[in-house]
Order: structure tokens, then sequence, then C-alpha cells
């Protein structure tokens, strides 16, 4: 079943990727549909422009190669399961990216069970990770990045106007910052399933299920 999840998922779009990271986007209610589809296209350019300078200035390297010139510390723990929330990687301000290697461990079993190193582009799971990860940590050094100055309007009263940053933009950022850096021939959100599906196939399902409904209606539209 997992093998035909990731066959589909790597056909997935940016448009439709980045819809379902704003389903999880706590004011996700308070923007059109149109406004989402110019932020998606413009944070996806944001993390692609972002990689091609890492890429530009330092050469083809490895993703802890560009970590380590970033000058990001890595550390690596077992377990990042807490009650029913499973974390895969974290950034911690100003440099520590940290990644649990249990998640990526069980992960690669499954890979390496079905089947599927050539699907996903033989990539290195923490690579994938670390250079979501690593974007944060460039988004963190920078205030002019499009991910951190894009606001929304919540509220205006008179001359007093009360703005919101979106998390769903560094999210989808990442994703395409992933991508480029990685050579990836597919966006690395599918990464939210298959990293979840050792865990809780069930929930993985319903994940998958989502977003090809998605990808339905995007095709109805």
């Amino acid at each position: 079943m997992i093998k035909d999840m990731v066959r589909e998922l790597k056909n997935i779009d940016k448009n439709i990727w980045g819809l379902y990271t704003f389903k999880r986007e706590p004011l996700n209610n308070k923007i059109s549909q149109g406004e989402k589809l110019v932020m998606i296209e413009r944070a996806n350019e944001c993390g692609h422009q972002e990689a091609i300078k890492i890429i530009n200035k330092y050469g083809k390297r490895s993703c802890r190669e560009y970590a380590k010139l970033l000058g990001i510390s890595i550390s690596e723990l077992d377990n990042g399961k807490s009650g029913d929330y499973i974390l895969f990687a974290k950034f911690n301000s100003p440099n520590k990216i940290t990644v649990y290697m249990d998640n990526v461990k069980k992960t690669k079993e499954i890979v390496t069970e079905q089947n599927l190193n050539l699907l996903i582009d033989e990539v290195k799971i923490d690579d994938v990770l670390i250079a979501h990860e690593m974007f944060h940590f460039i988004e963190d050094n920078n205030r002019e990045i499009y991910t951190r100055k894009t606001e929304i309007m919540l509220w205006k009263f008179g001359p007093i106007k009360y703005k919101s940053k979106l998390v769903a933009l560094g999210e989808i950022a990442a994703m395409a910052f992933a991508k480029e850096l990685l050579g990836l021939s597919y966006y690395p959100n599918l990464f939210d399933i298959l990293l979840l599906y050792p865990h809780d196939e069930k929930r993985a399902k319903a994940l998958y299920d989502e977003l090809y409904a998605m990808k339905g209606d995007d095709r109805n539209a």
C-alpha cells in the first residue's frame, strides 16, 4: 500500500501541497483561496531562490556540509514522541537542528522493505529533515525574507491595526528549499506521510486520502 501511496504523492503539485499546508495554518479561514495561491507561489519561489543562493555560494555539497558551512549544529536524539505527537526534527534558534533518529530509522526500514529507494530518488531521509530545518535557520536570520515580512490584517480600528504572520508560508518555503537543495524530482512534503506510516498506518492513509481528494477537487475546479 505505501508504495502505491508514495508513487501517487510524487505527482501532487505545489498548489495542492500548499493548500494542504494552509489547512494546518491557524489563520487559514482569514485568507481567500486566491490569496493563498499567490502566497503559495511566492513562498515556493522564496525557498527555491534561497537554495540556489546556497548552491551558488558553496557549490554542490552534502546537506550536512552545507549545515557546517552555515554554522549550524546538528544533534541526533533517539525518541521524538510525546503522547500522540511525533517530532521528526526541529530548529532551535540561533543555530541548532535536532533530528530524532528513531523515527528516521523506522522509515528507512519501510523504504528498504517496500523497495522505495528509487521512488524517493535515493535521498537520505535525515537529509530531507535537515534541509527543511536549514531553511528555518536562514529565515530566522533574515527579517526581510518573504516568509517573515508577509503579514495579513486581522482587524483595524481607526489608526490601530493588528497584523499577523503566517506559519504556513515558512513551511511551504522550507519544502521548496529542501526540494531544490537535494535535487528532488518531487515535493518532499510526501515525507509527512511516509515518516508517519511506521507509527500509524491509519493516520498516514487518512492524510493521503485528504490529499487525493484535494487533487480531485483541483481537477474539477
